[in-house]
């Protein structure tokens, strides 16, 4: 009974840990995907100039993260990549990357592996429709070789003999602690492939790609359908298990010779030290606050460590998955969910809520001028006011670059129009960076609704509201219609 109560602690603090890295996985997707909408949405295709959309995609790769952007018409003929000269004719992207699903239904996608025209080696696409007027029926995807993805599995400092493995929605390997060039593209056992199809998360005692006898461990990513795996030897498994059921079997006869006293007392203080596990990996499963007792056990008190380690990382993912990492404000994700929630309740209540843009004006010639170092100081201070300036229930995000918004609750247009003049005034004062003091200004749009617009759309709205303000002479404001 002990046995199967430390074994079943020990895979549920593993299920865990792979659940986080699989979070992890969607976060970065939708990360790449919600930096190639903002290509999109800053009206880059707009012009209907390819050799202009090609340079602005170029200049994003490095904060994308990805190796190659590709914009592709609605049969798949490349129109434009980064890895190639505007005008060069350029065959079919490949056989299955995940634009081929996205035209239907609109919605971005994430490719399983496949080997492109572009590159020698298996590749991944992260794929977003356009939705500009000039393109319709057009995607851009952002081309990944799976190297990108392979610090998810370093940053856990798994033990050397354990094998970390991603997999693609099919199966097919993308990142693993070792011999990756190997076993990349291979897929892995059809076992384990039919359990993630299966249950999305769970373990199974299998062989994997090195012939070793394991407990797999699996958990499968909602939203992208790619999986996370982890082989623990069962040798190493059940070892320790063993080595304190041994010293249990030692201590029982020990205590015969003295009295069946002494026999139960050491036997409650080991079945209690494994069963306070129980508690707290199921907490960690339900995304609770995780508190472990203190063992005598050395195995007990080591699997306890794993299962707050695991409770830590867990929330660093939820935490990095909603928060811009250079602010610490909301990204647009957190945006997009608060703006959803709070049109719900104004359409409860029948109240109006209003959406801020903000651009600010002249950062780009302080970044060139004073280096990027000084840029991120001055964005992490324009940060600091706009968090400052706004109630406790209201929003600022950072939308990516110099472009913010503020989700304000309960304000009509009078009352965001108000706030976005203070708004300007508090973004204009002098910002203090080393011995030097910078002047910039702020261009903000303001959209209230519902008035029956979805969130996007009122995002929108407020965008185009800031582009007017800008060409009114900037450090204005601007309301949407």
């Amino acid at each position: 009974m002990h046995y199967k109560n430390a074994l079943l602690a020990v895979q549920n603090v593993n299920v865990q840990r792979v659940r986080a890295m699989a979070s992890s996985l969607d976060r970065e997707f939708a990360i790449m995907q919600a930096k190639l909408s903002v290509l999109d949405t800053t009206s880059m295709y707009g012009k209907g100039d390819l050799s202009y959309s090609r340079d602005k995609a170029l200049a994003a790769l490095d904060d994308i993260s990805v190796d190659s952007i590709v914009l592709l018409d609605e049969k798949g003929r490349v129109l434009f990549s980064t890895l190639h000269p505007q005008g060069t004719i350029l065959p079919r992207l490949g056989n299955s990357p995940a634009f081929e699903g996205i035209l239907a239904n609109g919605r971005p996608a994430v490719s399983d592996l496949f080997i492109g025209t572009m590159y020698s080696t298996p590749i991944v696409a992260v794929a977003v429709p356009l939705k500009g007027a000039h393109q319709p029926g057009y995607s851009l995807n952002g081309l990944i070789i799976p190297g990108r993805i392979s610090r998810i599995i370093a940053e856990q400092q798994f033990p050397e003999t354990w094998r970390a493995t991603i997999v693609d929605s099919q199966g097919g390997v993308a990142a693993r602690s070792h011999s990756i060039r190997k076993f990349l593209g291979k897929k892995v056992s059809l076992e384990l492939i039919e359990s993630l199809q299966k249950d999305g998360e769970g373990s199974i005692e299998n062989r994997n790609l090195d012939g070793t006898q394991v407990l797999t461990v699996y958990s499968r990513a909602p939203v992208s359908g790619w999986a996370v795996t982890l082989g623990i030897p069962t040798s190493e498994l059940k070892a320790p298990i063993r080595t304190a059921l041994a010293w249990l079997a030692a201590a029982v006869l020990g205590a015969m010779t003295i009295g069946l006293t002494l026999s139960w007392f050491i036997g409650g203080q080991i079945a209690q030290s494994i069963q306070n596990l129980i508690k707290p990996a199921r907490a960690l499963g339900l995304g609770l606050p995780v508190k472990v007792m203190a063992s005598k056990l050395r195995e007990a008190e080591e699997l306890g460590s794993a299962l707050l380690e695991a409770a830590t990382q867990l929330e660093r993912s939820k935490f990095a998955a909603l928060h811009d990492s250079l602010t610490g404000l909301s990204n647009r994700s957190a945006l997009d969910l608060a703006i959803k929630h709070h049109l719900a309740c104004c359409t409860r209540n029948q109240t109006t809520l209003a959406i801020l843009f903000i651009d600010l004006d002249g950062f780009k010639a302080v970044n060139d001028k004073n280096g990027h170092a000084a840029g991120d100081t001055l964005l992490c201070i324009v940060a600091e006011r706009l968090q400052c300036s706004i109630r406790n229930s209201d929003l600022a995000a950072r939308i990516g670059g110099d472009e913010f918004a503020i989700l304000l609750v309960q304000s009509d247009d009078f009352g965001a129009i108000e706030f976005a003049n203070r708004l300007v005034e508090t973004l204009s004062a002098p910002y203090i960076i080393g011995n030097e003091s910078v002047l910039i200004s702020a261009s903000i749009g303001v959209a209230c609704g519902p008035l029956g617009y979805d969130g996007d759309t009122l995002v929108k709205r407020a965008d185009d509201a800031m582009y007017r303000a800008k060409s009114l002479g900037k450090a204005r404001v601007s309301l949407a219609p």
